[in-house]
């Protein structure tokens, strides 16, 4: 199994090498900070591993307590004894400090301080507490308090098997060891090992198997990869997942765009027989309307001959009105009769 890498140093690779076969073994870390990126316990906690984290600032703590729900997380500063003190908060790094020159390097350099007040307690009175016996490395990252969180512990009750601290001044390789080597090495500790950043240090009952191991840099037999890498390993993966995704749209809408298209080709065919179609029927519709326009042409001059016939007629209608009410025609009706009855007669002879 591919071991992930969270530290800044590749601390944890070299932990691991040399505790890796303890398996759910337990951890301090003093200036925890943030509980994935550059952390030493991460990879650990991820096997089984379980710990104390000390972090008094409020942000990074909050996210010790959300990644880390199964380790004692402790919004505290470690120091010689349990008290208050004063602290410089550098926002949002890890350079956080009680030490004020370094506060005032940072400020200078363009860092937001932020000046408050920490309890602190004693490591090994926070051991007592937790019934911690066995611990398996400490890990101190403290800029500058480094001396007083070795005080706050009795290595002569609670002795690690390694300690490791940041042995240089913050952002620089101005080492400081000698300020603390001495509150290890009179108490049963032999440096290991530095890695241009940390000095290892064993305890005495546990250097003979352990010294050798930690001796070695990071190298390719202890198969880790960087966390960092890891991510864009599964970032690469995670793309070309959607990818393939996507490809597999992308045929399916080419085939959906080739249907479509061999249907187009049918309606624009069955649109083509439907103007045809229409097109005749516009040219019935314009004939029909030719034939109207004849029609109606020959209607009006119907209605004008018949109108004009009436208007005859009734011309007529009076002329006659007019004779049958002359004095001539009232006088000249027993002719008339007489000449009907004539009429009559000789047609009845006739035909005899």
């Amino acid at each position: 199994m591919t071991f992930i890498s969270y530290a800044q140093n590749y601390e944890d690779v070299i932990l691991y090498r040399a505790l890796g076969d303890i398996g759910a073994g337990f951890y301090i870390d003093v200036g925890a900070q943030d509980p994935v990126v550059d952390s030493v316990t991460k990879a650990f906690y991820e096997r089984g591993w379980r710990g104390i984290n000390i972090e008094p600032i409020d942000y990074w703590f909050n996210k010790l307590i959300a990644d880390r729900p199964q380790d004692q997380n402790l919004k505290v500063a470690a120091a010689a004894e349990n008290g208050i003190l004063q602290f410089y908060e550098v926002v949002d790094t890890g350079m956080s400090t009680f030490n004020a020159t370094f506060a005032s390097k940072h400020s200078l350099a363009g860092f937001t301080i932020r000046e408050c007040q920490v309890p602190a307690r004693r490591l090994d009175k926070i051991c007592d507490e937790l019934n911690v016996t066995v611990v398996h490395f400490l890990k101190i990252d403290v800029e500058g308090a480094e001396r007083a969180v070795l005080a706050g512990i009795d290595l002569t009750r609670i002795r690690p098997w390694v300690i490791l601290l940041e042995s240089t001044e913050p952002n620089s390789t101005v080492p400081t060891y000698e300020q603390w080597e001495d509150l290890l090495t009179s108490r049963g500790y032999e440096f290991a090992c530095f890695d241009g950043l940390n000095r290892y240090y064993l305890a005495d009952e546990r250097k003979a198997p352990l010294k050798e191991i930690l001796s070695k840099p990071p190298n390719y037999f202890d198969h880790f990869i960087r966390h960092s890498e890891w991510l864009a390993g599964q970032q690469v993966q995670k793309l070309e997942a959607e990818a393939t995704r996507t490809q597999k749209r992308v045929e399916e809408l080419e085939n959906e765009v080739a249907k479509l298209q061999i249907e187009s080709g049918d309606l624009r065919e069955k649109l083509k027989i439907i103007q045809e179609h229409v097109a005749c029927l516009e040219k019935s519709l314009f004939e029909s309307r030719v034939d109207l326009q004849v029609v109606e042409k020959e209607l009006a001059e119907a209605k004008k001959m018949a109108s004009h016939f009436r208007q005859s007629l009734e011309v007529r209608e009076l002329e006659l009105k007019a004779v049958y009410s002359s004095l001539s025609w009232r006088i000249t009706e027993p002719l008339r009769r007489a000449n009907l009855f004539v009429k009559q007669s000789v047609r009845t002879i006739e035909k005899r």
